[in-house]
């Protein structure tokens, strides 16, 4: 038996070696918020184990499962090889972990699993995007409650607030609480699973740890503004033992506060019967690991298809220079290119990519990465403007100021800052023939539809917190500006 659970733990990893490596990157990333994961899967083989040496004798019932769980493991691997989207294939991985174990242990056995192998999800990073709408809102909601009864004299300005003495004290993403959320959710998970009392109350339990998790947040920022009003922001800032201190201190006061709220729901019930019985025969392990195999071997038989490559660039219609607005005298804005970084380029592996700098000090910035194979990865601006220190401040949905073919309804609209700077961005995507400003549509899109050409644009400017409005007009005059070469490029795809 325990040679079969070892395949059935084993084996997945080997046929989702891409998922193994994008764990990794995600895990140990900077400002990563799933950095507990690789402890995860060390709590959740220690969990299974007592429970293996507890019941002596694990298996039993139908095996059956195993063959339905295994093909969408298959389809999820095939989404991970062929189309590049790592959580899917992540949550592949699972599901074909699952499949194996039901193969070798039957249903009975995989059941007295279900503890260990449901703790298994929360090593899973959640896409970026979700996180990218989950940190803004969670970071607004924690800085309003965090001011509660904080000193009059503190003012909010986005996500700064500004101290009486002229201090600056910067709310960053990482102070969001998602980090605190996400870690919550998986001990709280433990705690109600070990919890000995009804299965309503264990998930009270676990849905408890979320509202824990943004209170201690919201707390800390509490404790912060008042230090920072106190003694000074530069106390309270980033890299000080009162910062970084305090993020330990809440999280611990976290953990004992739900470790608490658990045991005043306890209630004593009677343990369940063991579930044991004759394991099912080595054929449905081989069977599901078959199924599971198709997957793969279909998405490394597609990355042999001939790719359609441009004859032409296309982006060579985007013009070197721009024409100042009417209004204005002066000499053409000369434009200069940016490189696409190697790290980048492995991410994305796009057809095509330009990135352009339009005036002396980059006023005007144009990015365009677009591709006709399925090897191509896009994915929201907001992950690589964090990846260069910026943090979203507000974003919203826009009209599309100008009309050419291939323009959006709506364009997505993000404020950006990074210590004193700030940027005004609008973006959208294409994928075949429609243009949105929504991410999860033009994911869905290009999975369903792999061989259709997909292109994101964004366009950017600089502005100071005063000047949104005018930035706004900066922005809808270089998008009118580009609209006829936008237009051409996506016409062309």
């Amino acid at each position: 038996m325990t040679g079969r659970m070892l395949v059935a733990i084993l084996v997945p990893v080997l046929l989702a070696v891409e998922t193994m490596a994008w764990l990794a990157d995600r895990w140990f990333a900077d400002g990563s918020y799933f950095g507990h994961g690789p402890f995860v899967p060390i709590t959740a083989a220690a969990w299974a184990a007592w429970i293996v040496w507890r019941e002596r004798h694990l298996g039993g019932g139908s095996a059956l499962l195993a063959i339905p769980v295994a093909a969408a493991a298959a389809i999820m691997l095939y989404v991970l090889h062929g189309r590049g989207v790592g959580f899917v294939g992540a949550v592949g991985w699972w599901l074909g972990t699952i499949a194996l174990l039901l193969g070798a242990l039957g249903w009975r056995g995989t059941r007295a699993l279900v503890g260990p192998v449901g703790l298994l999800l929360f090593m899973l990073p959640w896409p970026l995007k979700l996180i990218e709408d989950l940190s803004l809102p969670l970071k607004t909601w924690s800085m309003e409650v965090g001011l509660l009864g904080a000193p009059s004299t503190v003012v909010r300005e986005g996500a700064r607030l500004l101290i009486p003495d002229g201090g600056v004290l910067v709310v960053g993403d990482v102070c969001s609480g998602l980090r605190s959320l996400v870690a919550m959710l998986a001990f709280g998970y433990v705690v109600a699973a070990m919890t000995r009392t009804t299965h309503l109350r264990r998930v009270a339990v676990f849905l408890l740890a979320a509202p824990v998790a943004v209170l201690i947040n919201a707390l800390r920022i509490h404790v912060l503004v008042r230090v920072a009003v106190g003694a000074g922001a530069e106390v309270a800032g980033p890299g000080t033992l009162v910062h970084d201190g305090s993020g330990i201190a809440a999280f611990v006061c976290g953990l004992f506060l739900l470790w608490g709220l658990a045991r005043v729901l306890r209630r004593d019930v009677a343990s369940p019967r063991p579930l044991v019985g004759s394991p099912p025969g080595v054929a449905w392990v081989l069977a599901a690991l078959a199924v599971m195999a198709l997957g793969p071997a279909l998405a490394f038989v597609e990355a042999d298809l001939p790719v359609v490559v441009a004859e032409r660039d296309l982006l060579q219609a985007i013009p070197t220079q721009l024409r100042p607005p009417s209004s204005q005298e002066g000499p053409v804005i000369p434009g200069r290119d940016i490189p696409l970084a190697a790290g980048a380029a492995r991410l994305l592996r796009p057809d095509g990519f330009l990135s352009r700098l339009y005036g002396e000090r980059g006023t005007y910035h144009l990015c365009i990465v677009y591709g006709r194979s399925r090897r191509t990865r896009l994915h929201a601006p907001e992950s690589c403007y964090r990846g260069n220190g910026w943090e979203v401040e507000a974003a919203s949905s826009v009209r599309c100021p100008a009309s050419f073919t291939g323009a959006p309804g709506y364009v997505r609209e993000i404020q950006l800052v990074r210590g004193e700077e700030r940027r005004l961005t609008w973006y959208w995507y294409r994928s075949g023939g429609v243009s949105t400003s929504a991410y999860g549509a033009f994911t869905w899109r290009a999975l369903i539809d792999p061989g259709e050409p997909q292109i994101l644009v964004w366009l950017s400017i600089p502005f100071d917190a005063q000047g949104i409005s005018r930035a706004r007009e900066r922005l809808r005059w270089f998008t009118k500006t580009l609209s006829f070469s936008l237009g051409r490029v996506l016409e062309g795809l």
